[in-house]
């Protein structure tokens, strides 16, 4: 994998997990050297509607032929999950 997309929330929300996550996941992503690439679909993180309108496109997409790119779904995301 070279680059990973995150669909996440605009702001860091109410909850310290949101923020510590975000972290944990870029700093994963860093180690490994694989891109992050904003506004994608390979990785969701929580958010509003929005992002199941861009997941939707993207599975869409697939459906219709046009990528083939792979879809993961991260809930409390931990380093051990890319590794």
């Amino acid at each position: 994998m070279k680059r990973v997309t995150v669909f996440c929330g605009s702001s860091e929300g109410n909850e310290e997990i949101y923020w510590r996550t975000a972290t944990l996941l870029g700093e994963t992503l860093a180690q490994q050297n694989i891109e992050l690439v904003y506004g994608g679909a390979k990785a969701g993180l929580p958010g509003g509607f929005g992002i199941l309108d861009e997941v939707f496109e993207m599975l869409t997409g697939a459906q219709l032929g046009l990528h083939k790119k792979r879809f993961y779904f991260l809930k409390n995301y931990d380093s051990k999950t890319i590794s």
